[in-house]
């Protein structure tokens, strides 16, 4: 019986631990074969895993509506930088030095919050994408299936 709501426990504990933030995506359709696909990752993520998160979502998006290709028509990378606020604890002491050792007339400790603006880069990729059903004479055009199974594995 122990060992039953020890399993219990550890698969519950591992399944909340197991979800991270790994970005936000979105994606617009602009016409009828162009969409805008964009990425916004996490503060400790490279330029190049946002590339290729954004990829994956561009080449996903080609495959849901029925075209086996995509050409990036216009794209954005960079960091965005946004403002965190870190609020800190300090606790001020409430006595004073005397002679025979250091004498509390307050047995409570102040705290007070320092508040503290951070600033913090997060990678953000944009992609306007044309979809294509046959490869043309275009050598620019990407290859979603291979893309998709490229990056299924390596990209969470």
């Amino acid at each position: 019986m122990k060992n039953i709501f020890l399993i219990l426990f550890l698969v519950i504990f591992n399944t909340g631990c197991v979800a991270t933030y790994q970005g936000e995506s979105s994606s617009i359709k602009l016409d009828n074969n162009i969409f805008k696909v964009s990425f916004e990752g996490k503060k400790n993520m490279s330029l190049k895993e946002a590339e290729d998160k954004a990829l994956l979502q561009a080449a996903n998006i080609t495959i849901e509506n029925g075209f086996s290709y995509f050409e990036i028509l216009d794209e954005k990378i960079n960091f965005n930088q946004k403002t965190q606020k870190i609020r800190t604890p300090v606790v001020i002491n409430n006595g004073f030095w005397h002679p025979y050792g250091f004498y509390h007339y307050n047995h409570f400790n102040s705290v007070i919050i320092q508040d503290e603006n951070k600033i913090i880069s997060m990678p953000y990729v944009s992609y306007i994408i044309k979809l294509h059903k046959n490869k043309q004479n275009n050598n620019l055009l990407y290859n979603a299936e291979i893309i998709n199974n490229q990056f299924k594995n390596t990209v969470n």
